[in-house]
């Protein structure tokens, strides 16, 4: 229930709020399930293709996607999931 109400605040309006979450603080006890279950209603939100679900939002152009993506490129080896992208959609897992 947390996972899916931390979520909820962090995706509402493509996470464009003022009071988004922008980190997690986990106990590494609960690290593992806590990471497996943010993945998995994440799923639950958007779909197995977030890029066909009409609630996941895009970058809002060239620049922005490119300047997004570099920083997930420099970040891939601490990515647990996402990082695919769309350029011709400006989509960014």
């Amino acid at each position: 229930v947390s996972v899916k109400r931390i979520l909820h605040g962090a995706l509402l309006n493509s996470g464009q709020t003022c009071v988004r979450p922008d980190f997690f603080l986990v106990n590494e006890e609960i690290a593992d399930a806590f990471l497996k279950e943010l993945k998995t209603q994440i799923i639950n939100f958007y779909g197995k293709d977030a890029q066909k679900s009409e609630w996941y939002g895009r970058i809002i152009n060239d620049n922005s996607f490119k300047r997004v993506m570099n920083l997930v490129e420099g970040s891939r080896d601490k990515l647990y999931y996402g990082g695919n992208s769309d350029a011709s959609d400006k989509y960014i897992e």
